[in-house]
């Protein structure tokens, strides 16, 4: 759990991290454990340890004049580099453990550098390693008439989904954010409702959505975008709340005794 670690540097310096950020480093390093098949704390323990221990070798240069022998002490340093080297071997470990998972050259430098920001926080010395060159990939771009049968053949609120996106050129991530309030707000110019339902039943066809947020990936600097989604985008995500609004919402209150009502809250792109 990332949330037992402590959050700042003996400098008092704090670290800023986003909750999608901290997301990011509990799933990539519960794998590191998983590949190590330990704890953090435990891998953290070892390689602090080894690099901490002081090692004195004794170098003998014979006798003097006298019969006395002649030594000198040595103090050798910790070698990270090392084939002995704990966190070599963690980091090694993990690098195999992710290539039988399947996961791409990519993914795996990604992991490591996280992995590597959060052994540094703790000071622990991390060895000389080689960036795994980048998969090689033939794209297959799509064609319009592919594009096309993909929106045919895919349901309403995926349709709505995959052209919000092309539309948009919002990353998934914010797509999948966004809630029907957001929407109402985005196509306000064409209309004046403030109740959801008569939004729903009422709004006009062929509305462009204008949309200013600030995308995930960067809310820490709080970068603000303004991206918009074009008429037909508009026309399939109303397609997709009346379809949820006037069949499945009757449907599951006649079946399952539902008592759900769509709210301006819940998500845009959300599953029925």
């Amino acid at each position: 759990d990332l949330h037992s670690f402590p959050t700042r540097r003996s400098s008092d310096l704090e670290i800023n991290i986003t909750e999608l950020s901290r997301k990011n480093y509990e799933r990539t390093l519960n794998k590191f454990t998983k590949s190590a098949n330990t704890s953090l704390e435990k891998i953290i323990l070892d390689c602090k340890t080894q690099q901490d221990r002081i090692i004195e070798k004794i170098i003998h240069h014979g006798n003097d004049t006298d019969g006395n022998e002649i030594t000198e002490k040595e103090i050798i340093e910790f070698d990270v580099n090392s084939p002995d080297s704990k966190i070599k071997m963690y980091l090694d470990n993990y690098t195999n453990y992710c290539k039988n998972l399947g996961n791409s050259n990519t993914t795996i430098n990604q992991n490591l550098t996280l992995i590597s920001t959060f052994l540094r926080f703790y000071k622990i010395q991390l060895p000389h390693r080689e960036t795994l060159k980048k998969d090689s990939k033939k794209w297959y771009l799509l064609t319009k008439e592919d594009f096309k049968y993909i929106i045919n053949d895919s349901p309403l609120i995926h349709a709505s989904l995959i052209k919000f996106l092309q539309s948009s050129g919002m990353r998934i991530r914010d797509a999948l954010s966004l809630t029907i309030g957001d929407f109402m707000e985005a196509t306000s110019d064409y209309h004046t409702f403030t109740d959801i339902n008569e939004f729903i039943d009422n709004a006009p066809s062929d509305m462009v959505g204008t949309w200013y947020f600030h995308p995930q990936k960067t809310m820490k600097f709080q970068i603000p975008c303004l991206t918009f989604n074009d008429p037909e985008t508009s026309n399939l995500i109303l397609q997709h709340l009346r379809k949820i609004k006037n069949e499945y919402i009757p449907y599951a209150k006649m079946k399952y005794d539902f008592t759900k009502e769509m709210k301006k809250s819940d998500a845009l792109f959300g599953s029925q």
